[in-house]
């Protein structure tokens, strides 16, 4: 299990697992409190700030290419289908 660092939102270090699949992310989010998931062309991360909002951030060469909050499961859902195809292949 890994550490993300200096997410915004989080005052210190989260402990995250790495998923392989947009059900895995989402069951998993509803009992950790951040997962990660990398390919080839892109990384994603998405935790519960210190105010346990859901937030996700989608990343390309280690620049942020797109960051959200999310009000629902639902509404995370439709942005890790949106983004997870731009993981690339290699899970």
């Amino acid at each position: 299990m890994g550490q993300l660092v200096g997410l915004p939102g989080v005052s210190s270090a989260l402990p995250c697992q790495h998923v392989v699949s947009v059900d895995q992310a989402l069951r998993r989010i509803q009992r950790r409190r951040a997962i990660t998931a990398a390919g080839s062309t892109g990384a994603l991360n998405v935790w519960r700030d210190d105010k346990r909002r859901l937030r996700s951030e989608f990343m390309r060469f280690r620049v942020t290419v797109d960051r959200a909050e999310h009000a629902d499961l639902g509404a995370l859902r439709v942005w890790l289908e949106r983004w997870w195809p731009a993981l690339g292949r290699d899970l």
